[in-house]
């Protein structure tokens, strides 16, 4: 039986070496801390970043409301001076009344008395 084991023990020490190598078991660990930093630089950029935008939407808030503010204040000065505007206001500036004439057209489906006269060419019918 105890040359059995040894025989085993053998065995498994010639063929499965590879795996109980210290060499091997270093590089395991390097790659472990190698993707552990990469994940870690990953992640303070992804935070950062974050941290970043933030800061810029607050900023761009600021800047709507302000900007909000303005043109709050721009229509209430276009309201009180649009009251002021009057035909004495326009004509003073030069400004003068014109009547409009308008073009219109007769209803296309709609002839005459006297049809006879109208000549239509062969296309337009």
């Amino acid at each position: 039986m105890r040359q059995a084991s040894l025989k085993l023990k053998n065995y498994y020490q010639t063929k499965v070496n590879f795996i109980t190598d210290n060499d091997l078991e270093k590089k395991i660990f390097h790659v472990l801390l190698i993707s552990f930093g990469f994940l870690s630089l990953c992640y303070l950029f992804i935070v950062g970043s974050m941290i970043s935008n933030i800061i810029e939407r607050k900023t761009l808030e600021v800047s709507a409301h302000n900007i909000s503010n303005e043109l709050s204040e721009l229509e209430t000065s276009y309201f009180s001076m649009s009251k002021e505007v009057d035909m004495t206001l326009s004509t003073s500036m030069g400004f003068k009344e014109v009547k409009a004439n308008f073009a219109t057209r007769k209803a296309l489906g709609v002839l005459p008395q006297n049809s006879s006269s109208i000549k239509l060419a062969k296309n337009e019918i």
